[in-house]
């Protein structure tokens, strides 16, 4: 089985459950040197569309530093892949990453760095959900002030914790 198909129900849910937010496409596999399960989007609205990146977590990311600098990596990949336009916060990016438990204990100690507070980029990470592949958990973080925005992060994790507790039910 490939690593796809273990998640297929997930991407599937996440599908379903987004099409409220109006995200009506998706990218999968290598964005340039990065591989993601499923890229989920939205249609451009005055200029800003938002994604949902789901990926699993590369096998070179270890530590809290090495998770950074995959948290940059996949901010400037999806910026070079989806911005259009020459202004900040064109993109709004929910990152939902699929780890072992070893580092996921590690990670969820610092989740709340893992998000953007404010900031001119031209992509900002809205929230980032970590999910412990191993002990079926999740921990998450969003950042402040999302009005609209914030909806699409409470379908996400309803989403990821409907799923958990699927899984968990299959496996008693």
């Amino acid at each position: 089985m490939t690593t796809e198909e273990k998640y297929t129900d997930l991407l599937n849910l996440l599908e379903i459950s987004l099409i409220e937010h109006k995200y009506v496409d998706f990218d999968n596999g290598k964005v340039g040197e990065l591989s993601f399960l499923r890229i989920f989007k939205t249609e451009r609205k005055l200029g800003v569309r938002n994604l949902c990146v789901v990926s699993i977590l590369p096998d070179n990311v270890s530590s809290i530093s090495d998770f950074s600098k995959y948290f940059n990596l996949v901010r400037n990949t999806m910026t070079k892949k989806y911005a259009k336009f020459p202004y900040f916060k064109e993109l709004g990016t929910f990152l939902i990453v699929i780890c072992p438990t070893n580092i996921y204990n590690e990670l969820k100690k610092e989740i709340d760095s893992f998000k953007d507070k404010s900031g001119f980029h031209m992509n900002l990470i809205l929230g980032t959900v970590l999910i412990d592949k191993d002990n079926l958990e999740y921990s998450e973080c969003l950042t402040w002030g999302l009005f609209i925005s914030g909806k699409h992060f409470y379908t996400i994790t309803n989403t990821i914790s409907d799923w958990i507790e699927n899984k968990k039910d299959l496996n008693e």
